[in-house]
């Protein structure tokens, strides 16, 4: 398949997924070439809906076959952990363990990538919604000792002097994926 094809793929599960045809979308998916179906971004698209849609089924199962064909790109990566983190407390304590514990120590030899402030957004963004923020951060400055002075500079930027800027900050603070519909929201205001 060209790389257009591909994109096209992509394309339409993405609609499947952002009009709420979950089911529809997983069944699509299905039909495709398997270079399209575990291609990184496919594999991102879907893991990051199933954590919309609370079915970690899903994205468990399709992250494992991802996992033992290809070497993961760190998007995928980040969808992951976000999948996780958004569908209950039990799952955004595994992504949390991930960053520390997979990322932050043992990384490399699997094809598991560092941690990064990136990664780091995600698993804090989540964090005060299950009301582990106060222990993630010591665990941030404990077991991602590099990373915390990043998060600190961060923290102690000037306010943004427009809406553009206002965006700009709040997802790279937050790491929140819906960033480009609040980039929108804000420059409509």
């Amino acid at each position: 398949m060209t790389i257009l094809g591909h994109r096209c793929c992509t394309q339409l599960l993405n609609i499947f997924f952002y009009t709420h045809q979950f089911d529809e979308g997983i069944a699509f998916w299905k039909e495709l070439d398997d270079s399209v179906q575990y291609s990184d971004a496919a594999v991102s698209i879907l893991i990051d809906r199933s954590g919309w849609e609370a079915r970690l089924d899903v994205a468990e199962s399709v992250w494992k076959t991802y996992r033992s064909r290809r070497r993961s790109d760190a998007n995928t990566w980040g969808a992951w952990l976000e999948c996780l983190s958004r569908v209950s407390r039990q799952s955004f304590l595994r992504a949390r363990d991930i960053l520390f514990f997979e990322m932050g120590i043992n990384c490399g030899d699997d094809g598991t990538p560092p941690a990064d402030l990136g990664f780091t957004r995600i698993i804090l963004s989540f964090a005060a919604r299950y009301d582990v923020l106060e222990e993630t951060v010591e665990g941030v400055k404990t077991h991602l000792p590099t990373i915390w002075p990043q998060l600190q500079a961060d923290l102690h930027r000037p306010l943004p002097l427009d809406k553009d800027q206002a965006a700009h900050t709040y997802w790279n603070l937050t790491g929140d994926s819906e960033y480009h519909g609040k980039r929108n929201y804000f420059k409509r205001r």
